[in-house]
């Protein structure tokens, strides 16, 4: 090579890293080396035709869409929305999968459809994002017992009424507690004709949309006093992992406490089953193993949440818990 053709690959060099290393302008680069803007332009151009610059476009949404085809394609899910993120944390990503449900809702939900929600923080983040959606006949009703404390986060009545105004539908709370302190009790208040004809509405539901809680002390159950700290602990050493309406189960999707199920006022896990959208929302490292245990239960058949969460999803052995 000639000291020419070297000088000018130097040059050509020297431009590139001072505009995509540096992030120069064109107009800073021109007067860095005393040539015209023009000339740097060119000088740019025939870098990248010589290789010495390549341009390299990573679409978060195309390893989103790769992701979403894998977790049903092992999971056997109807639909898996994946939202890229740039936090793994459950509070980060949230708001992000809120507004990935709000925008999916429309497409699922049918005139005349009974639609069952639950409450808790993600569903009020939803609620919150909700805007009018034009169908006829819709039905929102309570899948779950609610909070005894309106000052908690994703408050039953405002999740209800918010997403009843939404669909300009016909709401219907079910104004019993989550978890009560005896069998006998939850037998009682499900027998009440009102009681009763919530629960059967949320049973007819063709479309169900939940999120998916944790173990901890900071679960909404547990700060709402549903859930005492000695039956946490218990919780955690018969391996729960998550819940879902106030119903605990294990890694394998195993309902892992009997006697507090039998206390559990809603819809049963099983009946999840039948729904032809149960959608659970639920993201972040934090929920990795209660969004497992969901899977493995078989308690969803549409999944909304975060790539990072889906790529150990995804990763996770199909037929070994984690």
């Amino acid at each position: 090579m000639s000291s020419g053709a070297e000088e000018r690959l130097e040059l050509l060099v020297k431009v590139a890293r001072l505009a995509y290393d540096h992030g120069l302008s064109q107009g800073e680069i021109a007067a860095l080396i005393g040539t015209s803007r023009s000339t740097v332009s060119r000088m740019l151009r025939d870098a990248r035709e010589r290789g010495i610059v390549t341009i390299i476009i990573r679409d978060p949404t195309e390893r989103a869409e790769q992701l979403s085809r894998a977790l049903k394609e092992k999971y056997g899910l109807k639909e898996a929305i994946v939202v890229p993120a740039e936090l793994e944390a459950e509070k980060a990503v949230r708001p992000l999968l809120a507004q990935a449900v709000v925008e999916f809702l429309p497409k699922v939900v049918r005139d005349n459809d009974i639609v069952g929600v639950s409450w808790g923080r993600t569903m009020g983040e939803i609620a919150r994002r909700l805007r009018p959606i034009s169908r006829q006949g819709i039905s929102v009703v309570q899948m779950n017992g609610g909070l005894n404390r309106a000052d908690l986060p994703g408050y039953p009545n405002h999740v209800i009424g918010q997403f009843a105004q939404a669909f300009g539908a016909s709401a219907y709370v079910l104004p019993v507690p989550a978890i009560v302190r005896m069998q006998a009790l939850r037998r009682e208040l499900e027998s009440d004709p009102t009681t009763k004809t919530v629960l059967d509405l949320a049973r007819s539901a063709s479309v169900a949309l939940y999120s998916i809680g944790i173990i901890g002390t900071e679960s909404v159950l547990v700060q709402s006093g549903y859930v005492q700290l000695h039956e946490l602990q218990k919780l955690e050493l018969r391996g729960a992992v998550g819940d879902i309406g106030g119903r605990y189960f294990d890694i394998r999707g195993q309902i892992c406490d009997r006697e507090l199920d039998s206390r559990t006022i809603g819809i049963e896990l099983a009946e999840l089953k039948q729904k032809r959208y149960a959608i659970a929302v639920a993201g972040g490292v934090e929920k990795r193993r209660a969004i497992r245990g969901g899977l493995m239960g078989g308690y969803l058949n549409t999944l909304v949440t975060d790539q990072f969460t889906a790529l150990e999803l995804v990763k996770a052995d199909r037929y070994e818990p984690a």
